[in-house]
């Protein structure tokens, strides 16, 4: 799979330089600027129009431990994920002491809800603490509610690495 892959983006690239380096001799349009010839390839290519992307929501369920959570999160939005389609659900049974910044980091069902917004990551609130298989079901009605076709979760204790390679 990795060799079709490389296969593609060196022909795209093949492409894109035939493309920008062609002369007035061959097909006539040296007047155009480069940012024209460009715009006129990016049609071509289907990765970048701007809908091609379709929303990846990820639920994260929260419920104890801020700095684990702070980290996953950082680790998705580093890793491409973006930041705006992911949902944290506050899962501490405080109903919306975080929100109201009543907790201080000492407790362990502190979230700095500031601190995830300013990132541009949604975050919900349950007003109890669910058990695994009810915080699973809200994200369902949730995602339905929303709109969104599919979704993606993970737990608060997981991070994304990059592919060494």
């Amino acid at each position: 799979m990795r060799s079709t892959y490389r296969i593609g983006v060196t022909s795209i690239l093949a492409l894109l330089v035939f493309y920008l380096l062609r002369t007035t001799y061959h097909f006539g349009d040296a007047n155009r600027t480069l940012h024209e010839r460009l715009r006129d390839l990016q049609q071509h290519i289907p990765w970048h129009h701007e809908d091609h992307v379709t929303q990846t929501p990820l639920f994260i369920g929260f419920s104890h431990n801020w700095p684990m959570l702070h980290q996953t999160v950082a680790s998705f939005v580093a890793m491409g994920w973006p930041a705006s389609d992911i949902i944290v659900v506050d899962n501490t049974g405080t109903f919306d002491s975080n929100a109201r910044g009543l907790l201080s980091p000492a407790n362990p069902a502190y979230m700095n809800t500031t601190n995830l917004r300013q990132l541009g990551v949604d975050v919900l609130i349950v007003p109890t603490l669910l058990t695994f298989s009810q915080l699973q079901n809200f994200f369902l009605p949730t995602a339905n509610t929303r709109g969104y076709g599919g979704y993606y979760w993970a737990h608060q204790d997981v991070v994304m690495l990059a592919d060494p390679e």
